[in-house]
């Protein structure tokens, strides 16, 4: 017999007692290989599953992460309860107006861009044409908006501009919602600006005019509702010698002084309505300026020639749409981009620009010029993050001064200015006096020397 089985032996000899001495030390030991290969579990190896569970809960990508799921999931959810509570505060309409021959192609390009990136986020798109002039439409302009008309039929003369500012205010007046120029292109959703109206109790929203930020722009602002004081107010004189019947298309030349942002300002100052309007930077809609088309690298003018040897542009004559195979629909964002979106909304305060496909496109106008235009603009998107909109000025901005001279429109100023406005409106006659001096120094000092005595009321002395 072995040495073995003698061990085996004298464990058998002690009985009992040896035996649940022998169960007692398995049991008491630490984990021992057990059963079948699959329960088995080293000591060692499962102290490691768990020191390596720690360390990647508490690595600072993971902690990270986490933090900025959290963070989008609070702001989904307020924004998703700040969406339902202004539910029916606002209306959500969209208006556009275009008056006088075919839309020409670009402006819809930018229509049709406008109008997806508002029907995304649940608004309605409503363009005006001289079609809808009518009593039933524009109660209150009608009378003007035909004298308008029967100038233009005589004279030739582009008074469309003043029309179109008449027009804006009634329907705004009217029905409340957005007012866009037919330039201005949306880079994102536009809600997010009635939302902050709202919430700072105020009526309509208004931005900084591109031209002179201390006017409000008269290209593009919202009103929450029906009625709002500030185109009530330039409504109130009604009478045989009130503003409408004084407006003289035959000044068609300063229609930003007449029926545009100086006349909207003014109009504002004087009725002391800027408590109820939200004015916002220039920048919301503007991120350039007037003057600064050449910066515009989206709706670029070309010539014949070079629109023919582009090879990265395929024809598109007089039909207004885009015919490099793509399109204006939009693309659905996936879950990292909503975060990545949200994050950059909570971290800069910025939106994200709407993120609708690329159209490139080469437009023939029915005046024989060429196009080179690209939407949406994401060069400019990209550079101005806070801006929700851009003002094409590039093509035909500011039309209504087409064939106007200098020395016609510091004349015009001048007049204007002493029959409409009173000698306390101290903005509009920094304005004019400005306007008079960089026009031109022909008559110059006349036109300064009136534009005082009427701000002194017939006091002032060199």
């Amino acid at each position: 017999m072995g040495v073995g089985d003698g061990a085996r032996s004298a464990a058998i000899a002690g009985g009992d007692e040896s035996l649940a001495l022998l169960a007692r030390a398995r049991d008491d030991a630490p984990d021992v290989e057990r059963g079948d290969a699959t329960t088995r579990q080293h000591p060692v190896r499962r102290r490691g599953w768990l020191r390596a569970t720690t360390t990647w809960a508490t690595h600072p990508i993971v902690v990270a992460t986490m933090l900025t799921l959290g963070v989008c999931g609070m702001v989904a959810r307020e924004e998703m309860l700040a969406k339902q509570s202004d539910a029916g505060a606002f209306v959500r309409v969209a208006h556009e107006i275009w008056l006088g021959s075919e839309v020409p192609g670009v402006k819809r390009m930018i229509f049709e861009r406008n109008r997806r990136v508002l029907e995304a986020a649940g608004w309605e798109m409503r363009l005006w044409t001289e079609g809808d002039i009518n009593e039933r439409n524009f109660p209150i302009t009608l009378a003007t908006l035909e004298r308008g008309r029967a100038f233009h039929q005589l004279t030739g003369s582009n008074v469309y501009s003043m029309l179109v500012d008449l027009m804006k205010y009634e329907v705004l007046f009217r029905h409340g919602g957005l007012y866009l120029d037919t330039n201005v292109e949306l880079f994102k959703d536009i809600t997010p600006l009635f939302h902050k109206t709202l919430r700072a109790n105020k009526e309509v929203f208004m931005v900084a005019d591109p031209g002179d930020s201390r006017f409000f722009s008269a290209g593009i602002f919202g009103a929450l509702t029906p009625g709002a004081s500030v185109f009530r107010s330039l409504f109130n004189d009604t009478s045989s010698d009130g503003y409408l019947q004084n407006i003289d298309f035959g000044k068609r030349c300063i229609a930003n002084a007449i029926t545009g942002p100086v006349w909207l300002s003014h109009i504002i100052r004087a009725n002391d309505l800027r408590d109820t309007i939200l004015r916002l930077d220039r920048d919301v809609a503007y991120p350039l300026g007037c003057g600064e088309n050449e910066f515009d690298t989206c709706v670029k003018q070309v010539t014949h020639e070079d629109a023919k040897n582009d090879p990265g542009m395929r024809w598109m004559m007089n039909n207004g749409k885009a015919v490099d195979g793509s399109d204006l629909d939009g693309t659905k964002s996936s879950f990292t981009k909503y975060v990545t979106q949200t994050w950059r909304r909570v971290t800069s305060g910025n939106d994200d620009w709407n993120p609708l496909s690329l159209s490139n496109a080469l437009v023939e106008e029915a005046d024989g010029t060429f196009w080179k235009t690209t939407l949406p603009c994401t060069s400019i998107a990209s550079a101005y993050p806070q801006s929700y909109a851009i003002d094409h000025f590039s093509f035909h901005g500011a039309s209504w001064q087409d064939g106007c001279t200098n020395q016609e429109r510091q004349a015009m100023v001048v007049e204007w200015l002493e029959k409409n406005i009173p000698a306390d409106e101290d903005l509009v006659h920094k304005w004019a006096l400005s306007f008079v001096r960089v026009l031109s120094s022909e008559a110059t000092s006349s036109l300064v020397t009136r534009v005082r005595l009427h701000e002194t009321e017939g006091v002032y002395k060199k």
